[in-house]
């Protein structure tokens, strides 16, 4: 049998701040927003994603461009 990949994408709209890309994978992690009581959320999902991808060994990775939103790439290799 042929292996084949396959790859899953996810679109999130504009953030505001960038400075929170290299910390949206740590558990509770929440983008600050100024006020701190309108953030939602708890800071799991993202934390989630990337130990169901590290558990079975799938390519997580994300890119962010200022004023168009970030995507979410999760490759899983078939075998």
């Amino acid at each position: 049998m042929k292996a084949t990949n396959w790859q899953s994408i996810f679109l999130t709209k504009e953030r505001n701040r960038q400075e929170g890309n290299k910390k949206i994978f740590d558990k509770f992690y929440r983008i600050p927003k100024g006020d701190t009581q309108n953030v939602k959320g708890f800071g799991l999902g993202l934390f989630y994603v990337r130990q169901i991808a590290q558990a079975h060994q799938w390519n997580l990775k994300v890119e962010s461009e200022p004023g168009v939103g970030t995507t979410f790439y999760i490759t899983i290799d078939q075998k």
